[in-house]
């Protein structure tokens, strides 16, 4: 009983409750009022008629609330925290803000890779001094080593984040190839050109790779791109760049995928086959693999 008594003081304390209540009070009494009296017929045509139309009215009425003015319907008891019914007719917190969330992200993602290449630094310094330290007992020997290959580890994990590919957005379907990337989890995104300029599809069949990228990294990109754009041909290593200007410590970091054809003809390289892109694959030394493909490299360059 005591159940039943605290829900009807729930139901009626709601403004949604009272409105029901009101509904049925009406109707109610309307209809009692129809069957006891002895009304004559257009008084009982209007007391129908106000039956079946005030219902229509109250909904009308109910909809503009709830489309319009939704946060008047509930009592403060509704909500977990009764601030949020206070905060419910704030209009500073009910505003909405928006966030841009690219920029936000690229902000973090630059600030986030300068922390990796500083704990990284720490990593490889920790491993070195690890190195210098000589024990006498085999047991503190193994903890060493094992320890080193825990950092090893750590740092190649952290590797993985700090380098980056980026897809020419020319190329078609640049953000499947993005997608690829990053399931293997590579930072990875779409390069948009600053400037519009017309070029052809055969017109970005170069690979600009940064010479400080991991061999395993070099050989996944390359593999990937490769079979997802068969047209390309030409690759170039970041060091190998002839200017006046010193180029950005990035783009040594850095795998582009679809770089100018017009840009690898002037630089005077030899396009790769098939079977030199399946050759790559097999190197097991970074730096031979630069050699390898210094090797289409022409003379004039």
């Amino acid at each position: 009983m005591k159940d039943k008594l605290g829900e009807f003081k729930a139901f009626i304390n709601n403004p949604l409750g009272i409105i029901g209540l009101f509904l049925v009070l009406v109707d109610g009494i309307a209809a009692v009022v129809i069957i006891k009296s002895q009304l004559n017929y257009s008084l009982n045509l209007i007391l129908v008629l106000f039956i079946v139309l005030f219902p229509i009215v109250v909904l009308a009425i109910f909809f503009r609330l709830v489309t319009n003015h939704h946060n008047k319907l509930y009592a403060p008891s509704d909500y977990k925290d009764e601030n949020n019914f206070i905060r419910s007719f704030d209009n500073r917190t009910q505003s909405t803000v928006d966030v841009p969330v690219l920029e936000y992200y690229q902000n973090a993602n630059k600030q986030l890779n300068k922390e990796k290449m500083q704990l990284n630094r720490s990593l490889r310094k920790l491993k070195r001094q690890i190195g210098k330290v000589n024990y006498s007992a085999s047991g503190y020997k193994q903890d060493t080593e094992k320890t080193s290959v825990k950092i090893e580890k750590t740092g190649n994990e952290m590797n993985k984040e700090l380098y980056k590919v980026s897809v020419n957005g020319k190329k078609p379907q640049a953000a499947m190839l993005v997608n690829q990337y990053e399931r293997l989890g590579f930072v990875s995104e779409v390069y948009k050109p600053i400037l519009n300029m017309e070029e052809n599809y055969d017109a970005q069949e170069a690979i600009w790779l940064g010479n400080e990228v991991p061999l395993e990294m070099v050989q996944a990109v390359i593999k990937a791109a490769h079979e997802f754009y068969p047209d390309l041909k030409y690759i170039h290593i970041s060091s190998d760049i002839i200017s006046r200007d010193t180029p950005p410590d990035y783009i040594h970091k850095e795998i582009f995928v679809g770089g100018s054809t017009d840009t690898a003809e002037k630089r005077y390289l030899k396009a790769l086959t098939n079977s030199d892109f399946d050759e790559i694959i097999e190197f097991k030394d970074l730096n031979k693999l630069h050699e390898f493909i210094r090797s289409s490299y022409c003379n004039e360059y």
